[in-house]
């Protein structure tokens, strides 16, 4: 029950360079009976707490004239994302969500290919990513629905479904399965169609998430001059020769960020932004568009085979089990 104050590693020299007057910022430890006396000592409040709490604390703070940086999920719900955006509409307080990956060398750079057409028109794309567990955690909030807002397509793919909807907008229609069985999803498919703004011709694209397969990240996009492969590196093979590799470089927009990582940049921009008075992160409308969309996908929900998951009902199995007064005992199954 305290408040720290001090600074990140690091973060001294980050301050510093921007030349604005400098801020408190603080380890906040959020207690509900002392946060009216914390709330009078920060100018701005990093949020990275189970994603059930973020509108409550984003909004304390957007009311108080605090800006804020919400880890994504912005929220949970539509409705909770929405709250937060009219409370910075009516202070004025800036409100970014954590979506660090728009700062990566290589979306930075295939942001500018796709927005100039470097390679032609995108015709279709397909993208994954998956990392074998990774729920680790002291609270266990995200192994429940209600707290985390969702499994793996919030945990995992919202940094991709951000980059989407940044590059291409929002999809005209949504396919989407997943393994959840009323619980939370390891691992989901999603299909997407869009309109080509200029073209008007429709993009198709697939995405795929898991937290039980490990999947090296890759995003392949097909455009009407070649494929977009985008791995460690952004490269580039035309139609016409596909011996050819292109890798296209990175010049970053901004000197400091040389020798930052995504998680860097993503705070540098978030105290340029307040002393700009101008969001340069991905903003609140941001956070509540990527909320939209996954729930548009589970609502459009159909179930993933499993071929692991026995052919009878569960159901009607446990009631034979108590039934029969056998006593079950179950070791290691963190899935329960």
């Amino acid at each position: 029950m305290f408040l720290q104050e001090g600074l990140p590693v690091g973060m001294e020299e980050m301050v510093g360079r921007l030349f604005f007057k400098p801020m408190k910022i603080f380890k906040l430890f959020w207690i509900s009976s002392l946060r009216d006396y914390f709330l009078q000592k920060i100018d701005a409040c990093i949020i990275a707490s189970p994603n059930n709490t973020h509108a409550d604390v984003a909004v304390k703070c957007l009311d108080n004239g605090i800006h804020v940086l919400v880890e994504k999920p912005l929220a949970t719900s539509i409705r909770e994302a929405t709250t937060i955006l009219e409370s910075s509409k009516n202070t004025g307080a800036i409100v970014a969500t954590g979506f660090c990956q728009r700062f990566s060398d290589n979306f930075l750079v295939l942001k500018e290919i796709i927005k100039n057409k470097t390679f032609g028109d995108v015709e279709k794309f397909a993208f994954q990513t998956g990392i074998r567990g990774g729920w680790a955690s002291r609270s266990s909030y995200h192994l429940n629905h209600k707290l985390a807002g969702g499994g793996v397509t919030v945990t995992s793919g919202s940094h991709f479904l951000d980059q989407m909807l940044h590059l291409f907008g929002i999809p005209q229609e949504v396919n989407y399965k997943d393994d959840s069985n009323n619980g939370l999803e390891a691992n989901s498919f999603c299909k997407f169609i869009f309109t080509d703004s200029t073209s008007g011709k429709e993009v198709l694209g697939t995405a795929r998430f898991s937290k039980t397969i490990n999947l090296d990240t890759k995003f392949a996009i097909k455009t009407n001059k070649g494929l977009i492969s985008v791995t460690d590196k952004v490269r580039f093979s035309p139609s016409e020769n596909k011996n050819l590799i292109q890798i296209v470089e990175f010049t970053p927009p901004y000197d400091n960020f040389v020798n930052m990582n995504e998680f860097q940049r993503q705070l540098y921009m978030f105290l340029k932004s307040i002393s700009k008075s101008k969001n340069l992160c991905a903003n609140g409308e941001d956070g509540l568009n990527s909320i939209i969309l996954t729930d548009k996908l589970y609502s459009s929900r159909k179930s993933l085979a499993n071929h692991w998951l026995p052919k009878y009902n569960l159901n009607k199995e446990s009631t034979n089990i108590a039934k029969s007064k056998k006593v079950v005992s179950i070791f290691g199954s963190s899935g329960f």
